[in-house]
């Protein structure tokens, strides 16, 4: 796990996690999220990540969510509808980054391509400590991850993926 995860022993959005975070004295149901426009932060902490997309009228779905039109048809403007995907799919690449562009990230780090559920193949970070374990076709899930906190000292979150549990393997 990344070490925001390994330092309460538990998955991120698993009891564990939350039991930890409570005695921390932190109240999960003022969560806010790192990239408001991929995720919606559910009111129960216990709940499945959501995260935003799109979808065009002729059914495409894209991950990020396409404000400027469909990359598939071209549809855009009032043929374009926000929707909410499963954060689960199926891990098809990964590849350990040693070295980051931006001061103060995370180095290193696991990312992954991965085709979610809802069709859309995007890149992600794996809240791994190395690519022991995985393999093309591994069911991920997103969690979210307790990354900081903002100016009131409420917790800032952000997805990560993460080996589905088999209560999550579906697919």
């Amino acid at each position: 796990m990344r070490e925001s995860s390994f330092e309460h022993g538990g998955v991120p959005g698993t009891p564990d996690c939350e039991r930890f975070l409570e005695r921390a004295g932190k109240d999960m149901s003022e969560r806010v999220a790192k990239r408001p426009t991929l995720f919606i932060v559910p009111a129960a902490p216990s709940r499945e990540t959501v995260l935003l997309g799109t979808r065009c009228s002729g059914g495409h779905v894209s991950f990020p969510p396409q404000q400027m039109g469909c990359e598939v048809c071209g549809a855009h403007g009032e043929d374009i509808e926000t929707i909410e995907l499963a954060a689960s799919g199926t891990l098809t690449t990964y590849a350990m980054a040693h070295r980051q562009q931006r001061p103060g990230s995370d180095s290193p780090l696991v990312v992954g391509s991965i085709v979610l559920d809802a069709g859309p193949a995007v890149e992600v970070v794996l809240d791994v400590d190395d690519t022991e374990g995985l393999s093309s076709g591994l069911r991920v899930v997103g969690h979210l991850v307790p990354v900081g906190e903002d100016e009131s000292g409420r917790p800032i979150v952000d997805c990560f993926f993460a080996a589905a549990r088999p209560s999550e393997a579906r697919g």
